[in-house]
């Protein structure tokens, strides 16, 4: 019977963090730490763990200053660019991680991690014949210590590809055998080492004259036998060949204390990974924990019941309760009735609010307390429930709204939401889920939905789950949405938070809430005859590519589209975006292609319409509720940094606004019989409140006038009449008039006016000539941006850009660009929503729902369905309401436009 033969792991620290930092995104947790490589870092090593299931593992680390290869030759890594303060930085709360997984750390002074690595795998594989040896690493130096018992798993893409190098896999993707790799080093060289190798040798000269006599000592050997050219190259450069081979060579005896006991996996559970997960907010990362642990015979995280065990909160301490009787209701009601303030969320049987069905709800008013009630006792609590005085507090509450709604139940009394309070507190967050809050503020992993209904084609409907387990999940729900709202209220009292989130995003939910049950009727008939004629001009479009491309082929791939562009007509690859692939045929990619040859133009409109037409033409008609008849999109309050509400399903924001096509497609957005689409839209106002921010006299002056921005900086700017402005004149300054908060430059401004480089540049300076103090505030409000750590709205809303004292010279281009356009952008998206709180108010004072309705809000445009007998002095208030919303140093105007249609719309 063969022996069981253990794995030992030895990871190159340096490499692995290296490979993690240039990766990945600059994560910050919420506070504005910088994570990405702790993150990545402990993703490749849960990966590694559970992929290889090692019995022991060991770290290796780089040491601090130079090592024995710069006394041999003091050029070594000379070229490397010194890494940004970021990384390092992450460096010690790495070790801090592997520490806490009781894995061994080595670093030697004077010798490198893979010096470290060699002796290790030397010493194991002498030592311990039943033990295999698998070297992690993020690079493919220590390809040379395969054999037969040591495998290289390294990091081929990103910190998710990987590959395992053995003898054979060596050999067929490199043709060499380990200790060739050395030789080869010794002849081409390493540019990232800065090892010389030998002068006008190259990759596959190296790779020949290896294949052919072995060995470096062979090829000087057999010298004679060689080209004249190499003859002389290998002759003027042999020094330089046996230096290489020195320092490519990786040492395996370096004195190290080891015992290979020492480096077993540990089997039980450490609170401290915990704690530190909870620290950087790894939520995402507790699952691969649970599973190796759970590898590692831990019964105590096999399972949700048990995985609480490692939380600082305890569910055994937690006291929830069903309410499904009559006799329990009464209690649990004469309790709750006395309450000034409760948290509650919803069970549905589906997600979509509208169509599901309301299974009950859960309720909390002391943490470690909750009670769940099902959907047939709730309508008791109907007066409680929309009780104004008795304040509610949730989670994602607009939902809660909306599924009560739809069971014909009003809640009212919204004071406090922990998604959006989470949002306020750390806008830069990708999300503000409950459970991640749950773990990221009290450590605590809640229960996963898929324990109750399962995953992929084995999951069930909420309501065909044991009542007993939909209670204990929506109490723990509560539960942690009422403690959320206690840690959080604390910081909400600062005043500009305070402003946002009472006086802004929470008045806001109910009338999303509104907004989205209502929805907007679409006109599918118009939908499908427009899908038939984009199908006819996309196969056109089709033909004609390929009458230019000599070929037919997949217009749609990238892989396939780069081969004829950049092989097949030869076109210039010179300054285009590159990817991991080659170069790149993105949007603007073909930008700065255009005019080279005329297929461009013609994939361009190709893209266009098979975009529109799977995004909106195609989607829409499936979108329609059955149960209404109307599309239904998400209007979403946590989305962008800025403040601005984003729209889902379908996202109405990208719709082209100022096309054909866009104004095409709107076309099928329609009123109801007897009713018109009004749209009031805020004009320029992005730029009347830069005039407010810089105080620009002859910007304010110009609004103040009431004439048009771009024709006006046009014409200043030409020295000719507004009137003799042409329209070339205009698009120029209109886009430097909005590309300068956006942080574009001469290029971003030469392309959107469809001018020179030169020419955009000559602009720009007139531009900053002309409106003096907005360069002035821009300048500015970057420098107090980097001194602060955040720029705001006039509202107070703040956007926190610790990368704006980066030292990644692309971190901080970035930041400074967000922090100019922060406090426009920002408070053009706080305006839009106290407008729609304004005129929602109005609209309550003035009209019922079955006179005027909110439907949409995009960008700076509120769009609404009146009936039409309403209409004219519906137009006159919704634009004083909005005009009046704030004061600025010169007036808002709003445009409002009414029509059948979305798409045809006339001023009114």
């Amino acid at each position: 019977m063969a022996k069981k033969v253990d794995t030992c792991v030895i990871i190159d620290g340096n490499a692995i963090i290296h490979r993690a930092f240039h990766a990945l995104p600059p994560l910050t947790t919420r506070k504005g730490e910088l994570v990405n490589a702790i993150y990545g870092f402990t993703s490749v090593l849960l990966k590694m763990l559970k992929e290889l299931k090692p019995r022991y593992a060991l770290v290796a680390f780089d040491p601090p200053g130079k090592t024995f290869r710069h006394e041999i030759y003091t050029a070594y890594k000379a070229t490397r660019v010194k890494q940004p303060d970021e990384l390092y930085a992450q460096i010690p709360k790495i070790k801090e991680i592997v520490s806490a997984f009781r894995i061994p750390q080595f670093e030697k002074p004077g010798v490198e991690a893979d010096d470290v690595i060699g002796t290790l795998k030397t010493h194991i594989v002498r030592e311990h014949p039943d033990v295999k040896v698998v070297i992690v690493t993020g690079d493919l130096d220590t390809l040379q210590l395969i054999d037969d018992r040591t495998v290289v798993y390294t990091l081929k893409r990103g910190v998710k590809d990987t590959v395992i190098y053995d003898r054979a896999l060596l050999k067929e993707r490199f043709g060499l055998t380990p200790a060739q790799v050395i030789d080869y080093k010794a002849l081409r060289g390493d540019p990232s080492d800065n090892i010389p190798g030998v002068a006008g040798i190259g990759e596959k000269g190296a790779l020949t004259l290896l294949k052919h006599y072995k060995t470096l000592e062979g090829v000087y050997r057999f010298i004679d036998a060689l080209t004249p050219r190499l003859r002389k190259a290998l002759r003027a450069h042999k020094d330089d060949a046996f230096l290489s081979q020195n320092l490519a060579t990786i040492r395996n005896d370096v004195p190290l204390r080891f015992h290979l006991s020492d480096a077993e996996l540990p089997s039980g559970i450490r609170e401290e990974l915990i704690q530190i997960f909870q620290r950087y907010e790894f939520k995402s990362l507790l699952s691969q924990l649970s599973t190796w642990l759970s590898a590692q015979k831990d019964a105590a995280v096999h399972s949700h019941t048990n995985i609480q065990t490692v939380s600082t909160q305890r569910t055994s301490q937690a006291r929830y309760e069903l309410i499904d009787t009559p006799q329990k209701f009464q209690k649990f009601f004469a309790n709750i009735r006395k309450q000034k303030l409760f948290a509650i969320d919803t069970e549905t049987s589906a997600l979509d609010p509208i169509g599901a069905e309301l299974l009950g709800a859960s309720f909390c008013w002391h943490a470690g307390e909750a009670y769940y009630v099902v959907a047939s006792l709730l309508p008791e609590m109907r007066s409680l429930l929309s009780d104004p005085i008795v304040s509610k507090v949730g989670h994602n509450i607009k939902y809660d709204i909306q599924s009560l709604g739809t069971a014909g139940l009003e809640l009212s009394g919204v004071v406090f939401d922990t998604m959006i309070a989470s949002y306020v507190l750390n806008p830069e967050a990708r999300v503000h889920k409950l459970d991640r809050l749950a773990f990221s503020e009290f450590g605590y992993e809640m229960m996963p939905i898929e324990v109750l209904i399962g995953k992929g084609r084995e999951q069930i409907s909420m309501k065909d789950v044991p009542v007993e387990k939909v209670a204990w999940y929506a109490a723990e729900d509560a539960d942690f949405t009422f403690r959320l709202y206690q840690h959080f209220l604390p910081e909400m009292t600062a005043a500009y938070r305070k402003k946002i989130f009472q006086d802004i995003e929470i008045p806001l939910i109910p009338i999303l809430a509104e907004m989205e049950r209502c929805g907007i009727r679409i006109n599918v008939p118009f939908l499908k005859r427009m899908s038939r004629k984009f199908f006819q001009h996309i196969a056109t479009l089709k033909r004609r590519i390929y009458t230019l491309a000599g070929m037919e082929f997949n217009v749609a791939s990238p892989v396939q589209l780069k081969q004829v562009l950049f092989e097949r007509l030869k076109l210039p690859t010179r300054n285009l975006p590159k990817t991991k692939t080659g170069v790149s045929t993105s949007a603007d990619a073909l930008e700065k292609l255009r005019g080279a040859h005329p297929i461009i133009d013609e994939i361009s409109e190709f893209r266009e319409y098979t975009k529109l037409q799977s995004t909106y033409i195609d989607a829409l008609p499936q979108l329609v509720h059955p149960k209404t008849g109307r599309v239904h999109t998400s209007f979403n309050q946590t989305i962008t940094a800025t403040g601005r509400l984003s729209s889902s399903n379908p996202n109405l924001q990208n719709i082209p606004i100022r096309t054909e096509l866009g104004r095409e497609i709107r076309k099928a957005f329609i009123a109801e019989n007897g009713y018109k689409i009004i749209s009031a839209d805020y004009s320029q106002i992005e730029l009347r409140i830069v005039a407010h921010l810089a105080n620009d006299p002859v910007m304010l002056e110009t609004f103040r006038r009431g004439e048009d921005i771009h024709t006006a900086t046009a014409a200043a700017l030409a020295g000719v009449d507004p009137k003799d402005v042409t329209k070339d004149m205009r698009r120029a300054a209109k886009s430097v008039n909005f590309g300068i908060l956006y942080g574009m430059g001469p290029y971003g401004i030469a392309r959107d006016a469809r001018i020179s480089r030169e020419e955009a540049t000559a602009f720009l300076e007139s531009y900053f000539g002309l409106y003096k103090d907005v360069k002035q505030y821009l300048d500015c409000t970057i420098e107090e941006g980097r001194r602060l750590g955040y720029t705001e709205t006039i509202f107070g809303r703040r956007r926190y850009l610790p990368e704006l004292q980066s030292g990644i010279v692309q971190l901080r281009s970035a930041a400074e660009r967000m922090a100019t356009n922060m406090p426009v952008q920002g408070t053009e998206a706080d305006i839009v929503k106290l407008a729609m709180i304004r005129v929602h108010e109005w609209m309550q004072k003035h009209y019922t729902s079955d006179e005027a309705r909110m439907l949409l809000q995009v960008h700076d445009e509120l769009v609404f369905e009146v009936h039409e007998a309403k209409v004219a002095a519906f137009t006159h208030g919704v634009r004083k309401s909005m005009e009046e919303v704030c004061k600025l140093k010169c007036p808002l105007v709003v445009e409002v436009k009414t029509g059948m249609n979305w798409g045809t719309l006339e001023v009114i």
